[in-house]
Parts: C-alpha cells; sequence; structure tokens
C-alpha cells in the first residue's frame, strides 16, 4: 500500500469510529420492543366533589320546603317542629346528618360536631340559624334565604315560610326571650 493508501484508509477508520460515536450518543435510540403511544393517566375515580356548594345545595332544599311541612313524621308538634323541620331538610341533602331532630339544644350539638357546619357570625343565603331552649324558653331554628331572611317552621300551621329578617330574629330571640344565636355556614368536606 502507498502512503496515500494508508490515509485514505486512516482517513475512513475515523470517519467510522465518529459515525458510529454520534449514532450512540447524539442520535434517538428504537425501542427493542413495539411501545404504546402515550395516553394521559385515567384517575381511578371520578371527582366526588360536588359542582354546586353545599349552602346552595342547601338553599335550593329549603325553597323546595316553602309553604309546606318538612317534618313530615310528625316527630314533634307544630309548635315544637322547627328542629324537626330543618333536620330533615339538611337530611335530604346530606343523609348522613340525623333526621327528625326534635330540640334545639340537639341540633345545635349535631351541628357543632359535623365537620361540614362552621360557626360564622354574618349571616348568607343558605347559612343555618339556631337559638337554642334556655330552661322553658322555647328556642327556634331555620335557614337563611337570602341574606336578610329567614325561613322556618311556622309554629301555628306548621309549615315551612320566610317568616323573620334577621333584625326581627335578633329582637324576638335574643332581646325578647334572652336566648342565644349561633349561625353555621354548610361547607362541603374536604
Amino acid at each position: 500500500m502507498t502512503p496515500f493508501e494508508w490515509f485514505i484508509a486512516f482517513l475512513m477508520g475515523g470517519i467510522a469510529t465518529l459515525v458510529a460515536l454520534f449514532k450512540t450518543y447524539y442520535m434517538p435510540k428504537e425501542p427493542d420492543t413495539e411501545v404504546e403511544p402515550n395516553t394521559p393517566p385515567v384517575p381511578e375515580s371520578s371527582p366526588t366533589e360536588p359542582l354546586i356548594p353545599l349552602r346552595m345545595r342547601m338553599l335550593e332544599e329549603a325553597g323546595k320546603w316553602l309553604g309546606q311541612d318538612p317534618s313530615y313524621k310528625d316527630t314533634a308538634t307544630d309548635e315544637l317542629g322547627c328542629a324537626d323541620s330543618l333536620s330533615n331538610i339538611i337530611n335530604y341533602v346530606l343523609p348522613d346528618f340525623p333526621a327528625g331532630i326534635v330540640s334545639t339544644i340537639n341540633l345545635t350539638k349535631e351541628l357543632d360536631k359535623d365537620k361540614r357546619f362552621h360557626r360564622e357570625l354574618t349571616p348568607h343565603a343558605g347559612y343555618i340559624i339556631v337559638s337554642p331552649r334556655i330552661g322553658e324558653q322555647a328556642g327556634h331554628c331555620g335557614i337563611f334565604m337570602s341574606n336578610e331572611t329567614i325561613a322556618s317552621n311556622t309554629s301555628k300551621t306548621g309549615l315551612f315560610e320566610i317568616n323573620y329578617s334577621y333584625s326581627e330574629w335578633i329582637e324576638s330571640f335574643q332581646k325578647k326571650k334572652g336566648l342565644r344565636i349561633f349561625i353555621w355556614r354548610p361547607e362541603d368536606a374536604v
């Protein structure tokens, strides 16, 4: 071989080496087996969070009962049916909430221990209001149908009606009867 042929052979070997190195490190590798195309992961279950906030579902359910008696089992007399009516309405929205509660004291306890209800100072539509009984002084409970109006069981008829403004509630239950006022914000558990 002439020196020129040696040079060409050397040059060709170097180029072959560079091409092999380039393919090894810089070219994408083809898979050895067939790979399925990437698909987005499918969640194990569909979302369970409701699209409508709990307080709005409460408000909607309460609106369905206006002019009717939600204490259909008459667990309590019409004069004492407010907690029964309200607990039944809550139970329609939250089936695991006890229905048929006949005491504003017990309703207050249930709302306090349920993590979906949070004490508030300012009322809004869909919030729950309770003035629990003290001794012989009967309490009352209802739901805010707007930021100012409250629907509750009407003792004379047993029907669920918009029958108080917030200021009338304060006057009637806090100032005249000496009862406390508690307000709860319904909120979906996280």
